[in-house]
């Protein structure tokens, strides 16, 4: 090898190196991001979650009385609840009062992220958004769906859970 080529490959072999520490600690950084982000994501202070309710989203509108023995009432549709299909969101919840409130939704069998839905006030203890799950690449999923009253630093979460086809 000549001097000449000795001397312009040294610099580009030290580029790539470069290039791949670079990639190897940027993707270090947005997993440890992401797994962080996820675990802070439920827990506050404030929060007061409820136990998991029995009934299934996926085949019936379902009721839960607060801790303040309000009753909220949460459907998803249509049904079949399917995945990559736009889904309304509906909770009414009569002499309640919030912020906001929110549905989060999240992969039981696989890590699918956090899906975060804003709903909307629609008068009258009404709340309407709109949603759709991800596509899973095996098939048949479960998931979680919360949904989030929250009033200053306090929150409620009301959870369930329901399966998709894919």
């Amino acid at each position: 090898m000549s001097d000449a080529t000795e001397k312009t490959a040294k610099p580009a072999k030290l580029a790539k190196l470069g290039a791949l520490l670079a990639a190897l600690a940027l993707c270090a950084l947005l997993l440890a991001g992401y797994v962080f982000s996820h675990r802070l994501q439920y827990k506050a202070a404030g929060d007061v979650t409820l136990p998991l309710s029995a009934c299934d989203l996926n085949r019936e509108a379902c009721r839960v009385t607060l801790p303040d023995g309000t009753t909220l009432t949460a459907e998803i549709s249509p049904r079949p609840i399917a995945v990559m299909r736009p889904l309304t969101v509906r909770l009414s919840w009569q002499d309640g009062e919030a912020d906001r409130v929110s549905l989060d939704i999240v992969g039981l069998d696989m890590e699918m992220g956090i899906n975060r839905n804003d709903l909307r006030e629609t008068g009258a203890g009404q709340y309407l958004g709109q949603a759709t799950l991800p596509v899973c690449v095996t098939g048949a999923m479960r998931w979680r769906a919360e949904f989030i009253l929250a009033n200053g630093d306090e929150r409620i979460i009301v959870p369930f859970v329901f399966s998709s086809e894919g």
